[in-house]
């Protein structure tokens, strides 16, 4: 197997005790705030692409009624689909009694250990936990496109002036690194190598708080989201707009043991966040899932954040799979970075056998194969 290098340094603590590594809970949840009726009979009147008839109700009681999702960043773009889930009463539809959404510092960890039932995990810290022997499964994508953003504080108006600044631009030996790293350096004609030139540091509470540091003045540059453009461009930054990638960034994780003696649960799961998903990705929908996520949850709407809501579901998997070509470009992208081994296939870490299911039942198709079939790989 070639060498490659682990992406995140908090990782190599998975083996010595994962129960350990569990952030302090941030958030969290119970009884949904209200319950839609299910259709008389269990199933809607929708024709499915087969022919057959979309299936409504659940198959069945799931073995575990009470679970935890967690995910490692606060923001709504990132938590709305599971607080959507909750409050339209789809978990409950499902057979759920309890549901608790957590904020927490590793959720890949956390999967490991069985604190966590099902966790919103960086395809590539899954990909590293899978290849050293870690039993985790992706079941699902969650984000399948990506801004490449960068913003420059005000203080930054040459190449020159981000020379000894700090920087927030995720951990040295990323992938976002490294593409922050040649994004740097086509923008300042090779004048600015970060791994020389700058200070990366570490600020928690996900991407908002890096916004903060540096419309504050904290930092001189930061990955950043659409959300972020409008309070950067007030505080006389810069944005640096590296592209809009098609990349299945984000895996919704399970541990390998709870999904063989939990199926139902699995599928169940699944049929509640397709459900939800549809509800965030439908631009129609906008001024009832804002209302939903300050009323219920508290959520902090930020100068500049609803004027760029739109973007924000749009960077999801509607159908909570992803294209095969793009999955294997990422991968060729992380083995070019040295962060997976050469040849990785997404069958060696996914497993889509329950999304599947659930999308038939939900959606009438499925997607993608099983197994990956694209064209670089077979040919």
């Amino acid at each position: 197997m070639a060498n490659f290098r682990v992406n995140r340094r908090r990782f190599m603590g998975i083996a010595g005790g994962a129960s350990a590594a569990i952030a302090t809970l941030l958030s969290s949840c119970g009884t949904p705030a209200a319950t839609p009726a299910a259709p008389a009979g269990g199933e809607t009147a929708a024709t499915s692409g087969a022919g057959g008839r979309l299936i409504d109700a659940p198959e069945g009681k799931p073995e575990t009624t009470s679970i935890v999702v967690a995910m490692d960043n606060p923001n709504y773009a990132t938590q709305a689909q599971y607080y959507i889930a909750r409050d339209l009463g789809f978990f409950q539809q499902e057979g759920f009694s309890k549901v608790e959404i957590l904020t927490a510092d590793d959720t890949f960890l956390g999967v490991v250990s069985g604190d966590i039932t099902f966790a919103n995990t960086d395809t590539d810290i899954l990909i590293n936990g899978v290849v050293n022997n870690q039993p985790a499964r992706m079941i699902c994508c969650n984000r399948d496109h990506e801004w490449q953003i960068i913003g420059l504080g005000s203080d930054i108006k040459a190449p020159a002036d981000l020379i000894g600044k700090k920087v927030i631009l995720n951990d040295p030996g990323t992938r976002e690194w490294a593409r922050s790293k040649a994004a740097i350096s086509r923008w300042s004609n090779g004048e600015v190598d970060i791994d020389r030139d700058c200070e990366g540091i570490t600020v928690s509470g996900g991407s908002d708080n890096w916004n903060q540091a540096l419309v504050s003045g904290q930092v001189s540059a930061s990955i950043q989201y659409p959300r972020h453009v409008e309070s950067v461009k007030k505080a006389g930054g810069t944005i640096l707009l590296g592209g809009w990638n098609e990349v299945p960034q984000e895996a919704m994780t399970v541990n390998t043991d709870f999904a063989a003696k939990n199926p139902i649960t699995v599928l169940n799961y699944l049929r509640a966040i397709l459900k939800a998903r549809a509800v965030w990705c439908d631009p129609t929908r906008k001024d009832e899932v804002i209302a939903l996520l300050k009323a219920t949850n508290q959520f902090n709407f930020r100068e500049g954040f609803e004027r760029a809501y739109f973007v924000e579901p749009e960077q999801y998997s509607i159908h909570a799979g992803f294209a095969m070509q793009s999955m294997n470009s990422y991968l060729t992208d992380l083995g070019s970075y040295g962060l997976v081994p050469e040849g990785m296939r997404y069958e060696a870490f996914a497993d889509l056998s329950f999304l599947h299911k659930a999308q038939k039942q939900i959606l009438g198709t499925t997607l993608p194969s099983a197994t990956d079939q694209s064209l670089l790989t077979l040919y």
